[in-house]
């Protein structure tokens, strides 16, 4: 039995627990983010639409033209049962039946992980969406998908855990995911790269060096090769006071270079996607500072200030300032404050309005 007779024979066990309402997931993450993004869309495809549920939100926003398309007939079946204004058709998503720049709009929900080939996919909906139009692309993280994960429940330690399975090894499973629901579980992987590295560490007395560094060289599906490294002094000040015992001050500096652009990676360049291109291609350490200065009070009290400094282009900044008590050696209490400063084109400045204060509370059974 091939993946799609198992997805045929299943259908109705992906229904009654994950559409219309039966999802808590579904309804308080996915459904608002999609309608967030779909509201000005006036043509849009749902690929992967299932029994049409993210096809019928659509429809509700707006749009004048809304296709689902699937390659299981037991879901559309009952998609067009449900009816709610969109149309709909049997196909896959690595060739979908519509000309050139069909759609504004092309959402795809917790589908990639169940396709093997995801790059024919890729290009079939580059094909179909429209010169600046908008991809919506939902994906459970892979550590939520690899074989073996899933929750556990240790009665001998009282504690309930989440066990990550071998996420960053491409496989293909087949998993009961309820009683007599047998699927294949796939676990992608989308960009290869070789990743050499070294770190050291030593001491001179009170002081600590340390640093790592690794060159991410990609094999396959990959847009640049880089170079990234760390390196950092630390230096710890025994105190003694009552009211002061331990003082640890740490100063890092952190560099990625791109050693190689592969242009004609399969990749999309990350600086021409409108909205998030530049949020893909910088991360926090390409050229930054990071500090840290911690007060150790007592055995139970710990006050720390970190923070970090962007100096790619105009400087931004992230600092929190933390205070964590153990009231007993079950309940821990942390407190503190995050302030993100910079021009609001700045890697930390596009962030701003996020400021915050939190209370964390934390009972270990």
């Amino acid at each position: 039995m091939d993946d799609r007779d198992l997805w045929e024979r299943h259908a109705g066990w992906w229904q009654d627990g994950f559409t219309d309402g039966a999802d808590a997931e579904y309804e308080d993450q996915i459904m608002p983010l999609a309608s967030e993004w779909l509201t000005d869309a006036r043509s849009v495809l749902d690929v992967g639409t299932g029994e049409g549920q993210i096809a019928r939100l659509a429809v509700r926003d707006g749009a004048t033209l809304v296709v689902g398309v699937d390659p299981t007939v037991a879901q559309l079946a009952v998609a067009q049962e449900r009816g709610g204004g969109a149309c709909y058709a049997r196909a896959n998503a690595g060739a979908l039946p519509f000309p050139d720049a069909s759609f504004d709009a092309v959402v795809v929900c917790l589908v990639f992980e169940h396709i093997a080939d995801h790059a024919p996919a890729i290009r079939e909906i580059a094909r179909v969406l429209q010169p600046g139009g908008r991809f919506l692309f939902f994906l459970n993280h892979p550590l939520l998908q690899a074989p073996n994960s899933g929750w556990v429940i240790d009665h001998v330690l009282e504690e309930q855990y989440w066990r990550i399975g071998p996420y960053l090894v491409e496989d293909v499973t087949m998993e009961e995911l309820a009683p007599g629901v047998v699927l294949p579980r796939l676990t992608p992987v989308y960009t290869r790269e070789k990743v050499p590295g070294a770190d050291f560490s030593t001491t001179f007395g009170r002081f600590e060096v340390h640093g790592e560094a690794v060159a991410r060289l990609v094999e396959s599906n990959g847009r640049d090769d880089r170079f990234q490294g760390i390196a950092g002094l630390n230096y710890t000040l025994d105190v003694g006071h009552r009211w002061l015992d331990q003082m640890l001050f740490v100063v890092e500096y952190a560099r990625e270079t791109v050693l190689r652009h592969h242009r004609h990676s399969d990749i999309l360049d990350s600086d021409t996607v409108p909205l998030v291109g530049a949020r893909l291609a910088n991360n926090a350490f390409r050229d930054a500072v990071v500090g840290r200065i911690q007060a150790k009070l007592s055995e139970d009290t710990v006050l720390k200030l970190s923070g970090i400094a962007d100096l790619a282009g105009a400087p931004s900044h992230y600092l929190q300032f933390k205070a964590t008590h153990r009231v007993t050696d079950a309940l821990h209490v942390e407190a503190g404050l995050d302030f993100l400063t910079g021009k609001p084109d700045t890697f930390w400045g596009r962030w701003g309005d996020n400021d915050r204060f939190f209370v964390v509370l934390r009972y270990l059974f």
